[in-house]
């Protein structure tokens, strides 16, 4: 247990406002990313940068778990591969980034082929 007032108290909220502060930070750098960047590399860049955010939403994903460009066997090379446990179970997940100037719909409201093939 933490006690008020002892130095790991001090830490621990020091790591937790560096935390809010990254978050802040990542959110106004990934805009920037999305609104400028040409092709995948530089969300990829942004996405080893800031590892924690694969653990936004209902994913714990294990820090040091998470790899980047893994091989998929002979052809093949997702993103990002990461281990991440529910009260489930524990999972690995690959994680494929595209442009984000590629659009995803066809004026029918299907989805792209590139999109597809992404998936």
């Amino acid at each position: 247990m933490i006690e008020p007032g002892t130095a790991d108290t001090v830490r621990h909220v020091g790591v937790a406002i560096r935390d809010i502060m990254d978050v802040s930070n990542a959110e106004k750098e990934l805009a920037e990313i999305v609104g400028t960047a040409k092709n995948e590399r530089p969300v990829q860049a942004f996405l080893e940068k800031y590892p924690r955010l694969f653990s936004c939403g209902p994913r714990h994903v294990i820090d040091n778990l998470i790899i980047s460009q893994p091989p998929l066997g002979a052809e093949h090379r997702p993103d990002f591969a990461y281990v991440f446990f529910n009260s489930t179970g524990v999972y690995l997940e690959l994680f494929e980034i595209e442009s984000p100037r590629m659009k995803m719909f066809l004026k029918d409201d299907n989805f792209r082929k590139p999109y597809l093939n992404a998936i």
